[in-house]
């Protein structure tokens, strides 16, 4: 049950930051729409900064890492392609991850996680 509602705060926690943007969304908020407690939510996430992190880290398991190196003109033209396709898609993912990593005090805790490091 636990994880069902973790993963629920996770996935709504991100659209809200993806309609209004990190900043203006706001705990109670976040509680509300989920018809929980704030208590329930800090149970699970103690900050919107760890909730961020959660879900970008979350995100971040859609986007590959390892992409070959582009060997042409024809294949650094899709590569682009690509990218610009998935931030038009994800625009909370790429337009506000850098801003929220570098706000919270998670920042290098988060770029420890992503790097595997």
């Amino acid at each position: 049950m636990a994880q069902k509602t973790r993963y629920e705060i996770i996935h709504n926690a991100y659209a809200l930051f993806m309609q209004k943007g990190f900043f203006n969304v706001s705990m109670r908020e976040i509680a509300g729409t989920l018809g929980i407690s704030v208590g329930n939510l800090t149970y699970h996430f103690k900050s919107k900064e760890e909730l961020a992190e959660a879900a970008l880290l979350e995100r971040n398991r859609l986007y590959p890492h390892n992409l070959p190196t582009p060997m042409s003109i024809a294949e650094l033209h899709g590569f682009f392609m690509q990218r610009t396709e998935n931030a038009e898609k994800d625009p909370f993912y790429f337009k506000n991850f850098l801003p929220i990593s570098y706000e919270t005090r998670y920042y290098q805790i988060f770029w420890r996680k992503i790097c595997g490091k």
